[in-house]
């Protein structure tokens, strides 16, 4: 048999991408698998890229990303409170990219980083990938919320980092200041004790996703942040792969961290994010000054009423009422349904139209 690399033997293939197959090669089914928008990418992101393609805007570009992109993501985070220069900016192949050259950068093997789970299955792989111990932190219990008494028993002297991802992929729970500062509390002990630092790794590309909650901007909180962004949620185009590492001023050895990071990008064979994307995503920056995203109205919609979400989970678990509710047909029925559910009609319709998508594939 032909050696391999030990540490991806342990990998194993994505759920997410399984089940996104079955979903895609069976008809009519609605997928709740992969974090797409779907909608389109908005009118002035396409006629950006269409304008980019015709200027010629497909060669190669600077590793580290364009200058002008660069001092527009600077720009970006210091105005929302994180301190970064153009220099401290990594414009990557979408998050993916820059989660994994930002691991790899920091990681030694034998070194442990702390996973909230549920969680992206990526984070795991990438930890293996670069020979480090994944160490979960289960959420499920504390309503997806990082408690200290549960963290803090996991912070060992190996502990090299802590991956937060806040709109959190796939619960949706958005991490409380309170309990980031908690975190940070916990952190600085352990730093104190082991005489290391210890990163946070913030996975942001559901930051614009969130309703009625304020997140909380962690750089403002925990100096040794390394933000990794992406822009497919909020310009929906998430097969264009474009986003960045950005390594705040504030941290205090910022410099070596930064071309870990870069030195992870290439030695791992990237050679720059694509040409075209960066031309339109500056543009964004500079001329639509980052206002003009993806309406994301209808997901306000959905989820400012918990209880619409509360009628498609009760299928999955009370099977009887999501029939009734597919089948109500006369007036009777479906105040018998409304009775039971505290649904509206509008809401009970779009609830109703779900499931029998589902109903026709499942039963």
């Amino acid at each position: 048999m032909i050696p391999m690399n030990p540490n991806l033997d342990k990998l194993r293939r994505s759920p997410i991408r399984v089940y996104t197959n079955l979903a895609n090669a069976t008809p009519g089914c609605v997928k709740l698998t992969i974090g797409e928008p779907d909608m389109d990418t908005p009118e002035n992101i396409r006629t950006a890229a269409a304008a980019a393609l015709a200027a010629g805007m497909t060669h190669y570009a600077p590793n580290q990303g364009t200058f002008e992109l660069r001092r527009a993501i600077a720009d970006f985070e210091t105005a929302r409170g994180n301190p970064v220069t153009e220099a401290q900016v990594l414009v990557t192949v979408g998050a993916s990219q820059a989660l994994y050259t930002a691991l790899t950068g920091i990681l030694s093997p034998g070194d442990e980083v702390i996973i909230p789970a549920p969680g992206f299955v990526l984070y795991e792989s990438i930890v293996l990938a670069a020979g480090a111990v994944p160490k979960f932190l289960d959420l499920s219990k504390t309503d997806f919320q990082i408690r200290g008494e549960v963290l803090a028993p996991l912070v060992t002297e190996k502990t090299r980092a802590i991956i937060l991802n806040s709109p959190n992929n796939p619960s949706g729970a958005v991490v409380s200041e309170a309990q980031i500062k908690e975190l940070a509390a916990i952190l600085r002990a352990a730093e104190e004790k082991y005489g290391h630092p210890i990163y946070l790794i913030s996975d942001e590309p559901y930051r614009e996703l969130a309703y009625g909650v304020e997140v909380p901007w962690i750089p403002e909180i925990w100096n040794d942040t390394i933000v990794c962004y992406s822009y497919s949620k909020s310009l929906s185009l998430p097969g264009e792969r474009i986003g960045y590492v950005a390594v705040s001023s504030t941290m205090a050895d910022r410099q070596d961290i930064f071309d870990a990071v870069c030195g992870a990008a290439r030695g791992y064979g990237y050679v720059n994010a694509p040409s075209l994307m960066q031309r339109v995503v500056e543009k964004w920056h500079n001329h639509d000054n980052g206002r003009i995203r993806i309406d994301a109205g209808i997901y306000a919609e959905y989820t400012s009423n918990h209880k619409l979400w509360e009628g498609l989970l009760g299928y999955a678990s009370e099977k009887n009422l999501g029939l009734q509710l597919h089948l109500a047909q006369t007036q009777e029925e479906v105040d018998s349904c409304l009775d039971r559910t505290g649904l509206s009609p509008a809401e009970l319709l779009r609830v109703a139209n779900v499931l029998r998508q589902y109903m026709e594939v499942l039963l």
